[in-house]
């Protein structure tokens, strides 16, 4: 007997935040990968009110165009991470949005994929950009460091064919992932610790593995 793989697709979208924005902002670049090697993707809500998580991580990005490194700036070639965490809270000044997120190398040994892509396994220090948006404008810091720890495991199903494509944005981040290949869906345990947002957050929901044979990756930030 035989089985055929089956085919499977999932998007994600997350509309623009329409929040004032006082401070002054860096323009935006965007940086353009081909994916290629094994990804896997993982979105959660937290166990705090007002806190939600989407990270990518990618065992081999290159970029599009080949250029070399500019003075003080290290190649963009292999494992990345690219992440979003957001926690919204109220205090004297009324609603706070803190908003960390960025596009990060990694360590090859920071990241692994089990064989027939029945788990996966991260766990990184990577600095990012740290934003408070607040009825009276946005406050930008750059290079803050933190902690993920991300834990996927077997979903349901068994390993097909696979398109994905997602579409995460905010007022400062934008993530736009297209891929092709085979993969399956998995459950996400995601833990991540940043100093500025007080006390470590964990965060479930689900998220896919990929061995991606054809792929884009569109990262826009400050």
């Amino acid at each position: 007997m035989t089985r055929r793989a089956g085919r499977w697709m999932r998007g994600f979208l997350v509309p623009v935040l329409a929040i004032a924005a006082g401070a002054a902002h860096a323009d935006p670049v965007t940086s353009d990968y081909v994916v290629k090697g094994s990804m896997a993707a993982a979105w959660g809500i937290g166990h705090r009110p007002g806190t939600e998580a989407i990270l990518f991580a990618f065992n081999e990005l290159a970029p599009k165009e080949s250029e070399a490194p500019k003075e003080g700036e290290t190649s963009k070639t292999g494992p990345r991470l690219t992440f979003s965490i957001t926690q919204w809270s109220y205090d004297a000044g009324g609603w706070v949005r803190r908003q960390w997120f960025g596009d990060a190398p990694l360590d090859p040994e920071t990241f692994k994929i089990g064989a027939e892509m029945a788990d996966a396994t991260l766990g990184a220090t990577v600095t990012g950009i740290l934003e408070e948006r607040s009825e009276t404008g946005a406050t930008v810091y750059r290079d803050v460091p933190g902690t993920v720890q991300i834990q996927w495991g077997s979903g349901y199903g068994g390993v097909g064919n696979t398109v994905l494509a997602y579409i995460y944005q905010t007022p400062s981040y934008t993530a736009k992932l297209q891929s092709q290949g085979s993969g399956r869906s998995a459950t996400a345990s995601i833990t991540v610790a940043v100093d500025a947002l007080g006390e470590p957050m964990t965060f479930w929901g689900f998220g896919s593995i990929s061995a991606v044979q054809e792929g884009s990756l569109a990262i826009t930030m400050p």
